[in-house]
């Protein structure tokens, strides 16, 4: 109790703010990679169902909750789950890609100060 009383309104008002356009990126990139396989679920599915499954990976071990959308899927557009689970697969390899490539920029860009950001 005691540290929500310590908690401002502004900052959890601003991590809020900072996860609705990660949440709404993601749901494209959902329909983007669903959409090859004839699957065109409505924007309103996707961001639930994305808030779901980031919700429940955080809260879960080893981020396991991420397949949980897979299942909504199934269950509310009739999605197979060899698709839905590709798409999760895909997604988190993209997003371990990004990462490392990100790593990559900020350890060796740095050294060659301006002339490497160029």
């Amino acid at each position: 109790m005691q540290s929500l009383a310590e908690t401002h309104l502004w900052a959890v008002a601003a991590a809020i703010l900072v996860n609705v356009p990660i949440v709404f990126l993601r749901a494209v990139r959902t329909d983007l990679l669903l959409r090859p396989s004839d699957f065109k679920l409505k924007y309103s599915l996707l961001l639930g169902v994305q808030l779901v499954g980031q919700t429940s990976s955080s809260v879960t071990p080893a981020a396991s909750g991420d397949i949980v959308r897979a299942y909504l899927w199934r269950r509310s557009a009739n999605v197979p789950l060899r698709v839905g689970a590709a798409v999760v697969a895909f997604e988190r390899i993209y997003s371990l890609g990004l990462m490392i490539a990100l790593a990559v920029l900020l350890i060796t860009l740095p050294r060659h100060l301006l002339i490497g950001w160029i």
